[in-house]
C-alpha cells in the first residue's frame, strides 16, 4: 500500500452510466463507481499499488507529476520522416477561404524545383517515408507527381503517398495511376451537401458537381483504397454538413470511408471564428457522425497522448515544399515569408528555427489544463496567425460531451465495463 494523488489528467463526465473518467497521459478510460469516484475528490489516499485504477494512471505517487520525459519527447520528435509537396497553386476551384490561392509566390513547381527536392528526399532516404501531395489541385500535375515517385522507388526507397485532393480530376486514368505513386490514402474536402458544395467551390466547368465527386469518389474505393472525407466546418454551413453526414451513412460504408470534421482556420471564411469559439457547431457534427455508425474513426476521437500538436511541428525529419522551392514546417504557413525555415535551390536549413519549431508552447495555463497530454501545448501556426486560445485543442469545451460518446461505444463493444 502506497500513498497516491488523484491525477492531474483525469477528466470527468457525469453520465447515466456513472462517472467516466479518461487520463489524458495514459490514454485510460473507466467508469467509477461512486466510492472510487469520491476517492478524486481527496489530496491522497492509500491504495494498492497492484490495483487497477493506480496502473491505469488514474493515481499517481507524484504529486507535482510532469507530462512527459523530455527523453520520451526527444525519442517521439525525432522518430519520423514526412514530406508535404505542395506542387501548384493552380487550381480548377475558387474557394474563398483557401490560403494556396492567397499566398505569393510561383503557381507552379519548376522542374528545377522538383529535381531538388527529389535529390534531397534520396539524400535523407529513411525507411517508411511518406509523402502528401497537394495544392492547389495537385491532380493538375500529375507528370510532376510521377516524376518524383518514380525517382525514389528507383532507388528502392520505402515510401508511401496520400493525395489531398477537391476530386473533380479523380479520373481512371489517375487512379490506375495510384498504385505506381504508392498512394495509401485519398482526401476529399467536403463544404456542404448538394448544391452548396458545388455554390462554394465555384469550380472553373459547370460540368463539375457535388455529384460529379462522389461518383469519383466511388471509383476510387473500386480501386481498393479507402477515401476521408474532410467536412469543412463553418458557422453558415453546418446544417448543410449533418445533412451531408447523413447522406455519407446512407450511401458509403465505415470499412470505405474516413469522416474528419475539420473547423475552417480562417477567420474570413463562412464568418468563422476561432476555432474554440465554433466548438458547438463540431460536437453537433461528431454527435451526427456517431449516429451514421462511423463512431469509431480513429480520425476524429484522437484522445492518443502525443508529445506535441502534430508531425509536422514535432519531427525535424517533416518538412513542407512549397512551388517556389522554399520550406516550411506547416501546410497552412506556405508563402508567408518569415515562417519559412529554409529553401531547397540552393539547399538551407535554419536549424535554429527547425528547434523553435519543434518546441511545444507550454505556458502556466497549458500546465494546469487536463488536456495538455493530448493537446501538445496547441498548434503553433494557429498561435501565430491567429491569438493563443485559437491553438488550443479543438474538444476543450466539448471534452465531456466527447468522453460520454466515446464510453457508449466502448460499452456497446464490450470494451468499457461499469466498474
Amino acid at each position: 500500500m502506497r500513498v497516491y494523488h488523484p491525477s492531474k489528467y483525469n477528466i470527468l463526465s457525469k453520465d447515466e452510466v456513472g462517472t467516466i473518467i479518461f487520463n489524458s497521459k495514459t490514454g485510460a478510460m473507466a467508469i467509477f463507481d461512486p466510492v472510487e469516484t469520491l476517492l478524486l475528490s481527496k489530496e491522497s489516499v492509500v491504495l494498492d499499488e497492484e490495483s487497477d485504477i493506480v496502473k491505469m494512471g488514474f493515481f499517481t505517487t507524484d504529486k507535482y507529476e510532469s507530462w512527459i520525459d523530455q527523453q520520451d519527447l526527444r525519442d517521439v520528435r525525432y522518430s519520423d520522416t514526412s514530406y508535404w509537396i505542395h506542387i501548384t497553386n493552380s487550381c480548377n476551384a475558387n474557394c474563398d477561404y483557401c490560403y494556396a490561392a492567397n499566398t505569393v509566390g510561383m503557381a507552379e513547381m519548376s522542374g528545377a524545383t522538383v529535381d531538388k527536392i527529389i535529390n534531397f528526399i534520396i539524400s535523407h532516404r529513411k525507411d517508411n517515408t511518406h509523402l502528401t501531395f497537394s495544392g492547389g489541385e495537385p491532380l493538375l500535375r500529375p507528370d510532376i507527381i510521377s516524376k518524383i515517385c518514380k525517382s525514389i522507388s528507383d532507388e528502392k526507397m520505402e515510401y508511401d503517398s496520400a493525395i489531398v485532393t477537391n476530386g473533380s480530376l479523380l479520373t481512371k486514368e489517375i487512379i490506375d495511376k495510384f498504385s505506381k505513386w504508392s498512394v495509401k490514402s485519398v482526401q476529399v474536402p467536403l463544404d456542404g451537401y448538394g448544391a452548396l458544395h458545388t455554390k462554394i467551390k465555384k469550380f472553373d466547368s459547370p460540368e463539375i458537381s457535388f455529384e460529379s465527386i462522389i461518383k469519383n469518389a466511388k471509383s476510387v474505393i473500386d480501386s481498393g483504397l479507402k477515401v476521408t472525407f474532410r467536412l469543412n466546418i463553418g458557422k453558415s454551413n453546418v446544417n448543410s454538413i449533418l445533412d451531408l453526414i447523413d447522406y455519407i451513412g446512407r450511401n458509403f460504408s465505415k470499412e470505405d470511408v474516413s469522416i474528419r470534421p475539420a473547423l475552417l482556420f480562417s477567420t474570413e471564411c463562412y464568418e468563422q471564428g476561432p476555432e474554440i469559439d465554433n466548438s458547438h457547431n463540431l460536437l453537433e457534427v461528431v454527435k451526427k457522425i456517431d449516429e451514421t455508425g462511423f463512431s469509431g474513426d480513429k480520425e476524429y476521437f484522437n484522445l492518443t497522448p502525443k508529445p506535441a500538436y502534430c508531425r509536422f511541428m514535432c519531427d525535424k525529419n517533416s518538412f513542407i515544399f512549397y512551388t517556389d522551392g522554399t520550406i516550411t514546417k506547416c501546410p497552412i504557413l506556405v508563402g508567408i515569408k518569415e515562417k519559412v525555415v529554409g529553401s531547397i535551390d540552393p539547399l538551407e536549413i535554419n536549424s535554429k528555427m527547425i528547434m523553435d519549431w519543434s518546441e511545444p508552447i507550454i505556458d502556466l495555463r497549458c500546465n494546469s489544463c487536463s488536456l495538455l497530454p493530448i493537446c501538445g501545448g496547441g498548434c503553433k501556426a494557429k498561435y501565430d496567425r491567429e491569438h493563443e486560445s485559437a491553438r488550443c485543442h479543438t474538444y476543450k469545451d466539448i471534452i465531456q460531451d466527447i468522453l460520454k460518446i466515446i464510453a457508449k461505444n466502448k460499452i456497446k463493444e464490450q470494451d468499457l465495463k461499469t466498474r
